[in-house]
């Protein structure tokens, strides 16, 4: 499996410069290789972090996340997006308080997440946490606490979302370290997302 995510990424370094890239262990992406060489060859490597996105119906943006961002002219462009915000989760009321929903026509999809990377300067702030702060004793995501703080409008609402006193603190200063850090979204229209679960799973699948 591991093989297969290396190969299936390879189109985008082009578009990464040194630092770090994270994806899930349990599903695939599949997009349109050609789309990506073109954005590779008409954008600069952007700095920050880059997220991959792709358009989602709202039921399924309910347990991914979800960017709020300024929008392509319509859901069959690519483009790099900027956001606003990153939500986790969101219930519908949050997604469209966000401006998180796209329609078109008749139907209404957002932008979910799937894999993303940053560049040495994060990897930097990230370095000067753990030296000023130690390793948390806590269960960090690296999707909910790392993500959230990033757009130009984030929302410290999600650092109480947890009755976990060291959890908060460690989100407190995990927001005050990265927001404000450079931030966009890769929005790959024919991009498709596979959760394929454990390997029992995908067998029976």
């Amino acid at each position: 499996m591991l093989d297969i995510k290396l190969a299936l990424y390879l189109p985008f370094l082009p578009l990464m410069p040194p630092g770090i890239f994270l994806t899930a262990s349990d599903d695939i992406e599949l997009f349109d290789i050609n789309t990506v060489k073109l954005l590779a060859s008409s954008f600069p490597i952007p700095s920050g972090f880059v997220a991959l996105g792709h358009p989602s119906t709202i039921e399924i943006g309910r347990t991914h996340g979800v960017f709020a961002c300024e929008l392509a002219p319509n859901l069959s462009e690519a483009a790099f997006l900027t956001c606003s915000r990153v939500l986790q989760k969101p219930t519908v009321d949050e997604m469209r308080t966000a401006g998180a929903i796209r329609r078109e026509g008749l139907n209404s999809a957002v932008i979910t997440d799937s894999a993303y990377w940053f560049d040495m300067a994060i990897v930097e702030k990230l370095y000067e946490f753990y030296m000023l702060h130690g390793l948390p004793e806590v269960e960090v995501d690296c999707y909910g606490d790392f993500m959230q703080p990033l757009g130009s409008s984030p929302s410290m609402d999600y650092i109480e979302r947890t009755k976990n006193n060291p959890l908060k603190r460690v989100r407190e200063l995990l927001f005050e370290k990265l927001a404000g850090s450079s931030f966009n979204v890769l929005f790959l229209p024919g991009k498709l997302r596979r959760q394929l679960g454990q390997l029992n799973l995908l067998i029976g699948r």
